[in-house]
């Protein structure tokens, strides 16, 4: 059987036919969260009925869908409870009953944070591991977590999915979520400008609004300012991992996110630097670059089916 996955992503939406761990075809089409998710989802459907077309699959050979948002998912409602910013008529869909009705196939929906530990577990670098943490670098800081093989939910469906929101310095920079000092808001591409500003901008002469990681990594290599400014920055998400591991003790903690294409400099320094924590067994937790970033979404919609049939 095929599943189809929807990967709705605040850029663009992302829609794939899955078979056998493998992603057969995909397209994506822009987003335009500001205008909510209804708008978008005859052009879902098109795109759908078009990859199932240059396949040649009938629809009674597909399982399901499994749809990853970015926000906090009643996985088992099949509800978006809190999304932020961002595509705000899905907390009041229904969108079991539009796959139900447009396409007589069941809908499996989560966190996209969740999705991407999933198809690590179950395809890429997290394989064969049962005790698994992720990390997403990026625009923020995506978190989730599988314990004895069961990913973690909760019972207000927050469990895993925020770590970057644990709160590092009651007196650092204001966060998006309206506390102080989160993971996130100290090291995070979306509050970079109040991050330069704080380590680094009166003194760095290529300082500029439109800073990003991809220059900080840079000009790290020849620049004290921007060094102090990358150095804070991984500094922070050690701090984010320490924390992951004292909740959930995982085997392997999987990085992912764009930023992760200077593996080479991110992953030896953290593992250097949490050997400075006490407490847990830091030099037994293997720390990997993800394998499977780009297809994560929609690889996890196969596991959902299965699980739901299991």
């Amino acid at each position: 059987m095929y599943t189809i996955g929807i990967d709705v992503g605040g850029t663009n939406i992302k829609i794939g036919l899955v078979h056998d761990g493998k992603v057969v075809q995909k397209q994506s089409i822009e987003a335009l969260a500001h205008q909510g998710l209804l708008p978008r989802l005859k052009d879902i459907e098109d795109v759908i009925r078009n990859i199932l077309s240059a396949q040649s699959v009938d629809i009674a050979k597909v399982s399901g869908i499994g749809m990853c948002v970015p926000g906090i998912v009643d996985s088992k409602g099949k509800k978006i409870l809190v999304i932020n910013d961002k595509f705000n008529d899905v907390v009041n869909m229904d969108l079991a009953q539009w796959a139900k009705s447009v396409f007589n196939l069941p809908l499996a929906i989560d966190n996209d944070a969740r999705c991407a530990l999933i198809s690590e577990w179950q395809y890429g670098a997290g394989r064969d591991c049962d005790n698994l943490v992720m990390i997403t670098l990026g625009t923020g800081i995506g978190t989730s977590a599988l314990v004895e093989g069961r990913v973690m939910r909760g019972s207000h469906y927050v469990a895993g999915i925020l770590g970057g929101h644990v709160i590092l310095d009651r007196n650092g920079l204001m966060c998006n979520c309206g506390n102080r000092g989160c993971g996130e808001a100290q090291a995070s591409t979306w509050n970079m400008d109040a991050i330069i500003r704080q380590q680094a901008a009166e003194v760095a002469n290529w300082y500029s609004p439109a800073a990003d990681f991809r220059l900080i990594f840079e000009k790290a290599a020849g620049d004290v300012y921007a060094l102090k400014v990358r150095n804070h920055c991984l500094d922070i998400w050690t701090e984010v991992i320490v924390n992951m591991v004292y909740a959930y003790d995982p085997e392997k903690i999987v990085m992912a996110g764009g930023i992760m294409k200077s593996a080479d400099v991110i992953i030896p320094y953290i593992t250097e630097k949490i050997k400075t924590y006490g407490w847990a067994l830091f030099d037994r937790i293997e720390i990997v670059r993800s394998s499977v970033t780009d297809d994560a979404a929609l690889l996890s919609a196969e596991y959902f089916m299965k699980e739901m049939t299991s």
